[in-house]
């Protein structure tokens, strides 16, 4: 993972998809450099101060890497939410995102 030097460092979960990526860039806009972490890797060219990171958020121990010395954690990762990947059993979902928070934190 990148230097920070002395700009903010902010992850993005979820980062290769369209509203993952799209907060990235406003990020570097402001100045700021960011982390996107995603299972997928996006589909766009990184833009200059972002880095992607390929992993899955449920390995806690790839997330705790990832958000090391970050300054801001942005949550945008969601399972399935696209084409046939729909989600079949809403307790996957819950459970899911229960497991995702508890590895942030």
């Amino acid at each position: 993972m990148t230097g920070t030097g002395d700009k903010e460092v902010h992850v993005v979960t979820g980062g290769a998809g369209f509203p993952g990526f799209s907060l990235g860039k406003q990020l570097t806009k402001k100045g700021h450099l960011v982390r996107l972490f995603d299972i997928k890797e996006p589909v766009w060219e990184l833009e200059d101060g972002m880095e992607f990171i390929k992993g899955d958020i449920v390995e806690g121990r790839k997330l705790c890497e990832v958000i090391k010395g970050a300054n801001a954690v942005y949550h945008l990762a969601s399972y399935g939410m696209s084409g046939r990947e729909q989600i079949r059993v809403l307790r996957l979902l819950a459970s899911f995102d229960i497991s995702v928070v508890e590895n942030l934190l």
